[in-house]
């Protein structure tokens, strides 16, 4: 989602009900739209990771310019479900595919390992491979426990917390 304040160009400006933030939204998906054609016209769109993240969802405070989670409680700040779920990853999932696991944007950097053809060195990530759970393989998310931490700088990913210990301080 777009921080504020928010600036959309000209050629966006005033063309959604939702004001500059929706604006803003209109012009980022006419952009994304066009990397994915560029992408597809050089041939590459298979070999092409597309990924959409968010850090923590709307800033709620600053509602309506920073937008909305909708129906989930939070936002950024928080850690209820409105500041931690974000889409990621279309096209990767099959069409319609809902699920209830719970997976980290840490868990980005051992799935791209993987769809790259590479063997992540498991000791060095809190992250897990997410390909199972994405492609319908498996129901189950890769982590037993997933920890974030609100208002404190940093988060946790800690799956068996006896077998992956912080060597360094957060």
């Amino acid at each position: 989602q777009p921080h504020v304040p928010l600036a959309p160009s000209p050629r966006f400006c005033n063309r959604s009900a939702a004001g500059s933030y929706g604006d803003t939204l209109l012009e980022m998906d006419e952009a994304i739209g066009e990397l994915g054609r560029i992408v597809s016209e050089a041939g590459a769109a298979r070999s092409t990771l597309t990924l959409f993240a968010s850090d923590n969802g709307p800033w709620v405070e600053m509602a309506p310019a920073a937008g909305s989670a909708g129906p989930l409680r939070g936002g950024k700040f928080t850690t209820y479900e409105g500041g931690i779920r974000v889409p990621a990853l279309p096209g990767a999932v099959p069409a319609g595919r809902v699920t209830a696991a719970v997976a980290s944007l840490l868990d980005v950097l051992p799935t791209a390992v993987r769809l790259a053809g590479g063997t992540p060195r498991a000791q060095l990530l809190d992250g897990r491979d997410l390909r199972p759970l994405l492609s319908g393989r498996s129901e189950a998310g890769p982590h037993r426990c997933l920890f974030f931490f609100g208002g404190t700088p940093g988060a946790g990913c800690r799956g068996d917390r006896r077998r992956r210990r912080r060597r360094r301080r957060w």
